[in-house]
């Protein structure tokens, strides 16, 4: 009788932790490599299996959002340029465009894409004028060759094979001439308190583990393990110097800084929309910083990262065990 209490109970828990599951939105941050060399054009594969067995709602990606007009202006300057001419010759019809958004891609044809990639310029939405340039040159079918990085190997396959015509930005460029600065700064410093052997220590490590995942197509998998992109955070954040150093430390904050802006502009718009699955497709050295700052500024949300899945697995495996301990005896 005590034991079958005890499974009750622990069915009765499972149950309760479900359904708020279900209720919660949530985040699965995946980490990149960005541009990969041709040796290992494989290697985005296996993470865009893992991200399709997600199945995500909606796909965040790491480009400025089209709100943030003078960062496009800064660093997509042609694009920017571009949009402002093509607003003054190209009749937009935003009637046409909210029905498309309606539409199963299938059923798009090639004006359509172009129509959409236009609006989309017109609009200063980077990501979306690149994902409908994807479509336009590649259809829905993709491109037949790997074109080695990461958003039109994840983000642009994934966004067909779920029927999105949409996918969402979150970069924010705010400080980068300031990290740029502290970055040349702090790396000077390191060359005469030993910080930059240091470095260099971590990052022949890095590139040693990496060989044989990359050599087997699995490249993408090892950036995603724990140990590594813990390594990338470090590396990028100056948290691999053990020397003070006034620059470093400034380097530090705006790295910080711009992994809590794209936390924010990753939870507002998830909170201001109805997608409950979330992807996050970002360069590995941000996906502790925004996975912590998520946590830290928007508690409702579930936030994942592939190598959490592992420890998942093993409070499964522990669950199982308690409750087949209790039957057998």
């Amino acid at each position: 009788m005590k034991n079958l209490l005890i499974i009750i109970n622990i069915l009765i828990i499972s149950v309760i932790s479900l359904q708020a599951q279900n209720n919660t939105k949530e985040v699965l941050i995946i980490g990149t490599m960005h541009q990969v060399p041709k040796f290992l054009k494989n290697s985005y594969k296996p993470l865009l299996k893992k991200a399709e067995k997600y199945q995500a709602n909606a796909i965040y990606v790491e480009r400025l959002p089209s709100t943030d007009t003078f960062e496009i202006s800064m660093i997509y300057t042609k694009f920017y340029h571009l949009a402002d001419s093509l607003k003054q010759v190209y009749p937009t019809d935003e009637n046409r465009f909210n029905q498309l958004l309606n539409t199963n891609l299938e059923d798009f044809e090639k004006e359509d894409f172009r129509f959409m990639m236009y609006c989309f310029i017109i609009k200063k939405d980077y990501a979306n004028y690149r994902y409908y340039l994807y479509l336009l040159r590649y259809g829905i079918e993709g491109s037949p060759k790997s074109l080695r990085n990461e958003n039109d190997e994840i983000t642009h396959r994934l966004a067909i094979l779920s029927n999105m015509k949409m996918i969402y930005s979150m970069d924010d460029q705010s400080k980068r001439p300031e990290y740029y600065k502290a970055w040349q700064a702090c790396a000077k410093a390191g060359k005469t308190n030993g910080d930059s052997k240091r470095i260099k220590r971590l990052g022949i490590k890095l590139t040693l583990r990496s060989i044989i995942p990359g050599l087997f197509g699995k490249s993408g998998l090892y950036t995603n393990s724990k140990k590594t992109i813990e390594a990338y955070h470090k590396i990028n954040s100056f948290r691999y110097t053990q020397k003070e150093c006034e620059a470093c430390e400034e380097g530090k904050y705006y790295w910080d800084y711009r992994n809590e802006q794209m936390a924010i502009n990753i939870g507002e718009q998830i909170n201001n929309n109805t997608n409950d699955k979330n992807l996050v497709v970002v360069g590995a050295g941000h996906v502790v910083g925004i996975k912590d700052y998520l946590q830290k500024h928007y508690p409702n949300i579930s936030v994942k990262i592939l190598s959490d899945k592992k420890e998942s697995n093993k409070e499964k495996n522990t669950t199982d065990v308690a409750i087949q301990s209790s039957i057998s005896h």
